[in-house]
Parts: C-alpha cells; structure tokens; sequence
C-alpha cells in the first residue's frame, strides 16, 4: 500500500480515536476503533478499562467532560499493545504508537493539537524492527523528505513531497 494511503487512513483513524466517544463520530468516520460505543455511552469522568472474555485487559483510558484524555491504550488478546494516543483535552498531542501483535512498533506518528505534525515512521515487522518508511508532516499532510529503508537500514528508496507533489531525488 502507497505510504500516502497508508497516511490517510491513519488519520483516519486517529481523528476517530480522540474525539468525542458519540454515536456522531461513528456516523461520520466509521467504526470507532477498539471500543464499544455502547460501553462508552453512560461513562461519567472516571477511568475507563475492558477486558476480553478471558480477563486480559483490552482497553483502558480516562474520560473527562465527555472526551477521553490522558491516554488512549487498547491492547491484543495475546495482551500486547495494540494502540497508544497521548490525548489532551480531547485531542491527540504527542507521539501515537501502533503496534503488531508479536508486540513490534507499527508505526509512529506526532501529533499536535489533534493534527498530524512531525515525523511519521513506519516500522518493518521483523527481528529487527528498524524504520521501514520515514516522512515528515505538516498540519496533516505529507510534506518533504520520504524514504523508504531495507530491513537492515540501507535506502532504497527517497523522495520528497512539495505542495502535494511527488519530486524525485
């Protein structure tokens, strides 16, 4: 998958994952990753945590004021991490984390203020779990250098991205 779809939809899913827990976002951006709606509907300013069936944790986070805040966890059944927001009132800030189930990095992407600002690096799913892809965003778009990297850390690929454009090195 192009590193740009890739971008997207995790945005996507990061604009899912830190707003409101409503029934609009649902409507608006899909299926809200990893929790229940129902669950999260009567939830007053408390901690939030769920298990699986078989009492391994699942998800754990704060609500306040109708938003989560703090930070967003949701985990594997195998009881890894799944996913890691920093959030602060009701928006991501910081450096989200997504992970494999063998419990290696995903992918990480910074965020200000709930808008995708920084170093975006895509991990390989290997015994090394070095850099895979590497770009750099500004206020939510892919902006600069892009890099793609082997699994044991020579460049295949670079590139860069100016206004929306593709410009080879």
């Amino acid at each position: 998958m192009p590193l740009r779809n890739v971008f997207y939809l995790l945005c996507l899913s990061l604009l899912a994952a830190c707003s409101t827990p409503n029934q609009q976002i649902q409507t608006y951006l899909g299926p809200f990753p990893d929790f229940d709606m129902e669950e999260l509907s009567d939830v007053e300013d408390q901690e939030f945590v769920a298990y699986y069936d078989d009492g391994t944790l699942k998800q754990h986070t704060w609500i306040v004021n109708g938003c989560f805040d703090n930070m967003l966890h949701t985990y594997y059944e195998n009881g890894k991490p799944k996913l890691a927001i920093p959030i602060t009132n009701c928006k991501a800030n910081g450096v989200v984390k997504s992970y494999h189930p063998n419990g290696n990095l995903d992918y990480e992407l910074y965020v200000v203020n709930g808008v995708p600002d920084g170093s975006f690096l895509i991990y390989h799913n290997s015994d090394s779990n070095y850099v895979a892809k590497r770009a750099s965003v500004k206020n939510g778009h892919v902006e600069g250098l892009v890099e793609e990297i082997s699994d044991d850390g020579e460049t295949l690929k670079r590139g860069a991205i100016r206004n929306g454009k593709a410009m080879p090195f």
